[in-house]
C-alpha cells in the first residue's frame, strides 16, 4: 500500500488473478517485498551493461541525476582538475581552480 503525499493510506484493490485475460507478473507483492534482498538483486545483473548504473538510477533518480551532473562536470574539465591536483600534491594543500560548466 502506497502513502500518498498527504499521508492518508489507500485501501488495497484485490482482484482474482484467475479472472484475469492475462496472469499477473507479480502476482504476491507483499511476499516478493518480504523476500526481496539488493545483493540478490545485484547478483542478478552483474555482467549486464550499466547494471551499477541501473541500480543507483532506480534507488535514488535524483541522487543518480546528481551523479551523471558531476561525472559531466569532471569528463569537461579533465585537463584542468589533473593539474589542480597535480599542484595540490606538490604544494601538500589544497589548490583552487577554475573550471567551466556547460550550457544545457
Amino acid at each position: 500500500m502506497g502513502l500518498p503525499s498527504h499521508g492518508l493510506r489507500y485501501a488495497s484493490i484485490h482482484k482474482d488473478a484467475a479472472s484475469l485475460a492475462t496472469p499477473p507478473n507479480l502476482a504476491d507483492y507483499d511476499a516478493a517485498r518480504a523476500q526481496f534482498c539488493w545483493e540478490t538483486a545485484r547478483a542478478k545483473l552483474t555482467g549486464l551493461p550499466n547494471a551499477g548504473g541501473a541500480l543507483m538510477q532506480e534507488a535514488s533518480p535524483e541522487g543518480w541525476r546528481e551523479f551523471v551532473a558531476g561525472a559531466t562536470l569532471a569528463r569537461a574539465n579533465a585537463d584542468t582538475l589533473r593539474v589542480s591536483r597535480d599542484a595540490a600534491a606538490k604544494a601538500g594543500k589544497e589548490q583552487k581552480c577554475t573550471i567551466a560548466v556547460l550550457a544545457r
